[in-house]
């Protein structure tokens, strides 16, 4: 039952990504982390605990 609920929720034009396109995103995710362009995970928990 679960499976078929979660099959329904997944958007059923979505595409397996190529490794070309894997790659480019880990190297984008690196070039963020060195240049200070990301949210530690405490920050993001802190700023949605303020949403509420």
């Amino acid at each position: 039952m679960l499976h078929k609920q979660k099959v329904k929720l997944l958007d059923p034009e979505m595409k397996s990504m190529s490794i070309e396109q894997f790659n480019k995103e880990i190297d984008q995710s690196l070039d963020d982390a060195r240049n200070a362009r990301i949210v530690s995970g405490k920050d993001l928990k802190s700023k949605i605990q303020k949403w509420g």
